[in-house]
Order: structure tokens, then C-alpha cells, then sequence
């Protein structure tokens, strides 16, 4: 800007030599740490920049400046790309505030869009999050979309700020996890509204609303005042103020299942427990629970098993069995006798079953880690995108030094926003507590879950794998049921009986219909 410099620092508190330029107390925010550069250019030209994000317009404010000849002087163009980078337009920013559009005409500008696409700032960017599966903030303003950019983010936003939204912004965002960060105003309001509306094709969209905001204030002014990527991080994991969402914007969130087909959940390979639980939908918390040696892992690997087999992508979260117990485990399913493996005595059948489940290509499907700390299991999941995660088992999680109950209510509150958070079903195995009779072993209910106040609280769906003898889980065949203890949208209460072969570690439903059929008709004729 036009400006003379002794003239402006003059004006200036705390001002002290620095390089080519000098530094000073920022007049347009409390800074108590000398945050503002002053730098002298061509002639009578002066850089002057916040440190702390503080705009142009807010230090001429506090300042006595001269207006620029003309009236008004650019101070920044934004420019807007499409999806090769191209130049399409710019939104110019002036002092004193005005903002007007422009595009480019060979050497010059046209000062109008006409007939001109408007796209999303940051165009290139948002298609790459896209595509890696990360969050894409929203905001109204392109300098929001720099404070974001500073903090590791990906945004963008529409230009002409709150009010205007283009089909060009919705069909850019599809399959995106948007969150929306609504200024503190009306307008701010009634823009994200109307934009919530508007993703029906986004894989994910949720609001925001930064704590502590001024009037008008916006997330620029919120990491001005000390906010950082790891508290917007946790308000975005955590939830920040409650949305604003009425019964009117449910209703039509169904509307569009019109037009769509709403996406598939995970099955279980027992199609009675399919029919009573209607599979694992995406976003729901799950738990399946049991009795140590009921048979547990058995069953969460017959559900990875025929997840990755119809094509799914899983995430396995093992912290009770390495990858090897784990690959004896599935060769089991082929015919691995362990009790010759361990002896060291493989016959012909053992290394056939080996060969076998080496050569099925859908395990590829399923990646294996061994994360004991929620952060970490929720970075893995953002940046892979399953679409189902095992957790085997909660109990042995880090509880980051809380109690048993505390630990185990912060991991099933965050087990259940990372379901929601990346729409995907989250299966994870819980103990139950032993009775006290040993020897009167009942049916097992969600209230016997350890620590279940908060298990039974925040899960979707409770299966409880329960077999009325105490036979190891490694026994040759023992009869047992799947009790459906707690269901959201179906009926729960009705067990689904199995056989379970634990050499093989295979559950096979009972059919009732089937072995009344044979009492019935048997050998001794009717009943």
C-alpha cells in the first residue's frame, strides 16, 4: 500500500528494528508479542503484515492512513481453478473492504462472470481429499480458507460469500466428508442451512459451530484468539455446539432414498441373526459379546470372513492374537489340525489347508494392525477408509490412566463417533462378567456386560454369543445361541441357535423349522 513509513510507525507501539523492515505491536488485536511486519518497498510503498492473521482492513482501521488515490487499492486476488488448474476467475479484495469478481481475457480482465461457471475455491485440492477420504472444511470466506490451510486443513468455499451456492460446489463435493463452520451471525446461519440441504450427495456432512465465537466472529478470528488444529480437531471428532436440526430436515433427509439406493450394510454369515439385526449398517457401534472362551474371535472372524469375501474392505484390530495365531485360526476353516501343528507333526490334510487359504485372494482385503490407543486406530481409519472395523477386544485398550469404568465409558463414547464420523460399522468384542453361581450358568443379558452402563447406552446393536456348557472354545462341536440382546430398528430378545465346531472354528445355524420337521416325521412317525 501507499503510505508513508515514519508517518506509520510513528502511530505504532513497541516498534524495533528487524532485517530490512521493522517489527510492532499488532494495533488491531491484544498482542502482547510483537506480531506485526513493516516493511518498506518501492518508493513510497509499504508491506504490512499480521503475523497473527489480523487483516489489512482491521489495522487501517486503528491507524491514520491515507486513503489511496482512486479511492481504492487491490489488496489481494483470489484466484479460482477448475479441475486442471486452470485460471478460471478471481475474487479481488480492496481497501477500503470492497470485493469484486473478474476473469481473465488474454493480457487483461473482464470485470463481470458472465456466462462464467462459478467453481469452489480450492478446486484441485478438494478433488485429491476427496479421493484420500479426508474431511473438507466449508467455510464463507476465502481468507477462512487460508487460516484452515495454516493449521494442515483442506478447505474451500463458494465465492460471493453466505448466500450464494452453485450446483458446481454440490456436484464437487460428492462422496466428501464436509464439515460446515458457520460464521457467528444470521446470515451464517441461514447459509448453512440452506447448504446442508444442498449435499445430499456428500458421504458425510456435519456442522461445527466454534465455541466462544465474538458476534460476526468466523474461524479466522477463532485461531486469531489462540484456537488450534488439534482443538478443532477434537470439536470436529467430539462435537462441538448441537446443530440445529429439525424434524422437517429429518423427514427429507429420507427423501432422498427416492432417487438413491441406500448404501449396504455389512451381513453376518448367520442368516437368522441377518434377519432379527439387519446386518451392520454403516455408522452403527456394535458390540458382540461373550463369556472368555465362548467363542468370540471365532465369530468376529467369520464375520471379517465373509465381508472381505463379498469384496469389503475390513480393518481388523487385533490386541489379544498376532498375525500368526490369527492365520491359524482361518487355515483352521480348511482342515488345520493344530494339535499336530504345535507337535510338529503335519500330515498331507494340514498342508492342503494351508494351501487352500493361501490362495484365497479376498484376505486381502482385510488389514491387520495392533492399536491400543483410540487416536491412533482413528487416524488409521481416516486415511484408509474401511468399510467395516473389528476391535478384538475393548477390554484390553489403552484407558489412558483412567478406571476400569471410566476408560471403558471414553472408548465406547469414541468407538461410537468414529462410527458416525466415517460412516462405517464399527464390531467390537466385549467380556462379559462371570456369574457369580459358577456352576448355574443362565443366559447372559446386555446388563452383564463389565462396565456396561456406558457399552449399553451407546451401542446400536448387542449380540451375545453364548453356549450353555463351559467347553473351551477349541472343542470339537458344541451346541450354543446367538442372543440378539439389544437391536436398533429390529426386534431383539430371540436367540438363533448354532453348532459350533471349535476345531475348525465354524458356527453353522441351527434351522428350528428343519429340526422340528424331523421330530415330527422321524423314524417313530407322528407325534
Amino acid at each position: 500500500m501507499k503510505a508513508d513509513l515514519d508517518d506509520m510507525l510513528a502511530q505504532l507501539q513497541g516498534v524495533r528494528r528487524s532485517g530490512d523492515g521493522y517489527v510492532a505491536l499488532c494495533p488491531a488485536h491484544e498482542d502482547k508479542h510483537p506480531s506485526l511486519s513493516v516493511t518498506p518497498a518501492d518508493e513510497d510503498q509499504v508491506l504490512v503484515n499480521c503475523h497473527a492473521g489480523c487483516t489489512f482492513e482491521e489495522i487501517a482501521e486503528k491507524l491514520d492512513l491515507p486513503k489511496p488515490e482512486g479511492g481504492r487499492e487491490i489488496l489481494e486476488a483470489y484466484n479460482y481453478h477448475d479441475t486442471e488448474g486452470n485460471l478460471v476467475y478471481q475474487v479481488v479484495r480492496f481497501w477500503p473492504k470492497e470485493f469484486r469478481q473478474r476473469r481473465p481475457d488474454g493480457g487483461g480482465w473482464i470485470w463481470k462472470l458472465d456466462g462464467t461457471d462459478r467453481l469452489p475455491y480450492r478446486l484441485p485440492k478438494i478433488i485429491k481429499a476427496v479421493e484420500e477420504g479426508r474431511r473438507v472444511f466449508l467455510t464463507e470466506g476465502e481468507r477462512d480458507v487460508h487460516s484452515l490451510e495454516n493449521l494442515g486443513f483442506v478447505a474451500t468455499c463458494n465465492s460471493g460469500g453466505a448466500g450464494k451456492w452453485y450446483p458446481s460446489m454440490t456436484e464437487a463435493l460428492q462422496g466428501a466428508h464436509v464439515i460446515i463452520l458457520p460464521d457467528n451471525d444470521e446470515a451464517g446461519e441461514k447459509h448453512t442451512q440452506h447448504v446442508n440441504g444442498e449435499l445430499t450427495g456428500a458421504k458425510s456432512v456435519e456442522v461445527c459451530r466454534l465455541p466462544d465465537l465474538p458476534p460476526k466472529g468466523d474461524v479466522t478470528d477463532w485461531v486469531r484468539a489462540g484456537g488450534t488444529a488439534e482443538e478443532l480437531k477434537k470439536l470436529v471428532t467430539e462435537g462441538g455446539r448441537p446443530q440445529r436440526y429439525t424434524l422437517l430436515d429429518a423427514v427429507k433427509s429420507v427423501g432422498k432414498w427416492r432417487t438413491e439406493t441406500m448404501p449396504e450394510g455389512i451381513d453376518y454369515p448367520w442368516g437368522g441373526v441377518n434377519r432379527k439385526t439387519r446386518g451392520l449398517r454403516p455408522g452403527w457401534f456394535c458390540i458382540l459379546a461373550g463369556y472368555p472362551s465362548a467363542g468370540k474371535t471365532a465369530a468376529a472372524l467369520e464375520v471379517l470372513f465373509t465381508a472381505s469375501k463379498r469384496g469389503k474392505r475390513v480393518l481388523l484390530n487385533s490386541l489379544e492374537m498376532n498375525a500368526e495365531e490369527i492365520g491359524i485360526r482361518l487355515t483352521q476353516r480348511w482342515g488345520l489340525d493344530t494339535d499336530r501343528l504345535y507337535r510338529g507333526a503335519l500330515t498331507d490334510e494340514d498342508r492342503e489347508a494351508m494351501d487352500i487359504a493361501e490362495n484365497f485372494p479376498f484376505y486381502s482385503n482385510v488389514e491387520l494392525v495392533h492399536e491400543r490407543k483410540m487416536s491412533e486406530l482413528e487416524a488409521i481409519v481416516a486415511d484408509r477408509r474401511p468399510e467395516l472395523v473389528v476391535v478384538d477386544y475393548i477390554g484390553i485398550m489403552d484407558m489412558e490412566g483412567d478406571n476400569s469404568y471410566e476408560g471403558t465409558t471414553r472408548l465406547s463414547q469414541s468407538l461410537k463417533s468414529l462410527a458416525r464420523e466415517y460412516a462405517v460399522p464399527v464390531l467390537a468384542l466385549s467380556q462379559l462378567s462371570r456369574p457369580q453361581d459358577k456352576h448355574k450358568v443362565t443366559p447372559p443379558t446386555m446388563f452383564d456386560l463389565r462396565a456396561s452402563g456406558a457399552l449399553e447406552a451407546d451401542a446400536d446393536q448387542i449380540i451375545i454369543v453364548f453356549r450353555d456348557d463351559s467347553q473351551d472354545e477349541r472343542e470339537s462341536v458344541s451346541e450354543g445361541r446367538f442372543i440378539i440382546a439389544k437391536s436398533r430398528h429390529a426386534k431383539a430378545g430371540q436367540p438363533v441357535k448354532f453348532n459350533f465346531d471349535g476345531r475348525q472354528q465354524i458356527f453353522t445355524e441351527i434351522d428350528e423349522a428343519y429340526q422340528k420337521a424331523l421330530k415330527r416325521w422321524g423314524t417313530g412317525g407322528a407325534e
